[in-house]
Protein backbone atom coordinates (compact mmCIF):
# COMPACT_ATOMS: atom_id res chain seq x y z
CA UNK A 1 0.00 0.00 0.00
CA UNK A 2 1.21 3.51 -0.76
CA UNK A 3 1.05 6.53 1.56
CA UNK A 4 -1.46 8.18 -0.79
CA UNK A 5 -3.83 5.19 -0.51
CA UNK A 6 -4.04 5.56 3.27
CA UNK A 7 -4.24 9.36 3.28
CA UNK A 8 -7.14 9.26 0.81
CA UNK A 9 -9.08 7.18 3.37
CA UNK A 10 -8.07 9.23 6.42
CA UNK A 11 -9.94 12.10 7.97
CA UNK A 12 -8.79 14.78 10.38
CA UNK A 13 -5.09 14.04 9.88
CA UNK A 14 -2.97 17.17 9.81
CA UNK A 15 0.64 15.92 9.94
CA UNK A 16 2.57 13.12 8.26
CA UNK A 17 5.87 11.84 9.58
CA UNK A 18 7.89 9.65 7.20
CA UNK A 19 10.76 7.56 8.61
CA UNK A 20 13.13 6.18 5.98
CA UNK A 21 16.46 4.49 6.81
CA UNK A 22 17.43 6.75 9.71
CA UNK A 23 16.05 9.94 8.20
CA UNK A 24 12.69 11.50 9.02
CA UNK A 25 10.46 14.05 7.32
CA UNK A 26 7.62 15.82 9.09
CA UNK A 27 5.14 17.79 7.00
CA UNK A 28 1.57 18.97 6.96
CA UNK A 29 -0.57 16.86 4.65
CA UNK A 30 -0.88 19.63 2.04
CA UNK A 31 2.94 20.02 1.87
CA UNK A 32 3.61 16.45 0.68
CA UNK A 33 5.08 15.97 -2.78
CA UNK A 34 3.99 13.38 -5.32
CA UNK A 35 7.18 11.49 -4.49
CA UNK A 36 6.24 11.43 -0.78
CA UNK A 37 2.77 10.16 -1.60
CA UNK A 38 4.07 7.38 -3.85
CA UNK A 39 6.22 5.65 -1.17
CA UNK A 40 5.20 2.17 -0.08
CA UNK A 41 5.34 1.66 3.67
CA UNK A 42 5.98 -1.28 6.00
CA UNK A 43 3.85 -0.04 8.89
CA UNK A 44 2.11 3.07 10.13
CA UNK A 45 0.98 4.41 13.47
CA UNK A 46 -1.50 7.14 14.35
CA UNK A 47 -0.05 9.53 16.91
CA UNK A 48 -0.23 13.22 17.82
CA UNK A 49 2.12 16.07 17.03
CA UNK A 50 1.55 19.26 19.04
CA UNK A 51 -1.92 17.97 19.89
CA UNK A 52 -2.90 17.43 16.24
CA UNK A 53 -3.50 14.00 14.60
CA UNK A 54 -0.45 12.60 12.83
CA UNK A 55 0.29 9.42 10.89
CA UNK A 56 3.84 8.07 11.16
CA UNK A 57 5.03 5.85 8.31
CA UNK A 58 8.05 3.56 8.34
CA UNK A 59 9.31 2.82 4.83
Amino acid sequence: MRIKDLIDKSKHIQFIWIHNHGESKLAEINELTEKDLSYKFEWFEITEYHGKPCIEFNL
